[in-house]
């Protein structure tokens, strides 16, 4: 007795488009599924929610009223507008004040627009002779 033969299929044989039933169902069924979930979740967050309130506890985190800085930094910032605007206060103090830098060697800030000011009237001073330009060295 001869095996079998086997015949590879042809193009004719094989199906060219794709099944948009088939794709379409397993769409609606998806999202059947991802409504039937969200439903799902939502009904057990309100039980829990109701649990909750019966036994008197909070959905806050415990920790949530704790101000309490960590011993070591850096520390997070608890109000980063509120920091921002100090740190441009502070900055804007100090470009409209007069204050030492250095005073044993005499050297002072002055505000920005009587720096600007002493500038545009006396000019930069210049570099000496032997001096290379852009301050590099050898």
């Amino acid at each position: 007795m001869m095996p079998p033969v086997l015949s590879h299929p042809t193009p004719d044989d094989r199906p060219t488009d794709v099944n948009a039933g088939g794709v379409f169902a397993f769409g609606v069924a998806l999202a059947l599924a991802l409504v039937i979930a969200l439903v799902m979740l939502s009904q057990m967050f309100a039980v829990l929610r109701i649990r909750e309130i019966r036994e008197g506890r909070t959905l806050q985190n415990p920790t949530a009223n704790d101000l309490e800085l960590p011993p070591t930094e850096p520390h997070l910032q608890v109000n980063p507008r509120e920091a921002l605007r100090e740190l441009r206060a502070r900055e804007d103090s100090l470009l409209n004040s007069y204050g030492w830098i250095d005073q044993p060697a005499g050297i002072v800030h002055v505000p920005i627009e009587e720096a600007m000011k002493r500038i545009a009237q006396q000019g930069l001073p210049a570099r000496p002779a032997g001096a290379a330009a852009g301050g590099a060295r050898r």
